[in-house]
């Protein structure tokens, strides 16, 4: 009890403590779909998620995330996943659309897989950086779109789930 006591009384007597935080795109815990595209319509009904963080300040890390997904007839599902994040100077959006299909094996056995194809666009504002003079930045691209991919296989055995992403 003595050194719970004074544990927290030197927390208290530390100051404030500052750390980063990294970025959760969605509670994945509620909504699988969003690491594993085979999981598109695994619910076995349409569903939707629409998360936006943000810490105080103007210039703090923010992200935006909406993805959507549905079961397609018996063997499958489709889904719809936008993502844009903004750290200082610094933004990256993303957009892909999943599609999953679900292969029964045997008795209480099943194996998804799924595909997400998009692209994605970032962007850097080099005019509002304050110290030009960091090395590499000058020679930085300011605006990047590209294509992304993911492939994901989850294997269902009973209550045993297991998955592998290849993004």
């Amino acid at each position: 009890m003595r050194a719970l006591f004074f544990t927290l009384f030197f927390a208290l007597l530390a100051g404030p403590i500052f750390c980063q935080q990294l970025p959760l795109q969605n509670h994945y815990f509620l909504n699988p779909y969003v690491y594993n595209p085979a999981l598109a319509g695994f619910e076995n009904h349409a569903i939707a998620y629409v998360n936006r963080r943000q810490q105080f300040g103007n210039d703090e890390p923010s992200n935006t995330t909406f993805n959507f997904n549905t079961p397609v007839a018996s063997s499958g599902g489709f889904g719809l996943t936008f993502f844009n994040t903004s750290i200082d100077t610094a933004s990256q959006s993303l957009a892909l659309a999943s599609f999953a299909r679900v292969i029964p094996l045997a008795e209480g056995q099943m194996l998804r897989v799924g595909f997400s194809f998009g692209f994605g666009f970032d962007q850097i504002d080099s005019k509002s950086i304050s110290n030009p003079g960091v090395p590499g930045l000058q020679s930085g691209e300011e605006r990047k779109a590209h294509f992304q991919s993911q492939i994901g296989v989850q294997y269902q055995w009973r209550a045993l789930q297991l998955g592998l992403i290849l993004p």
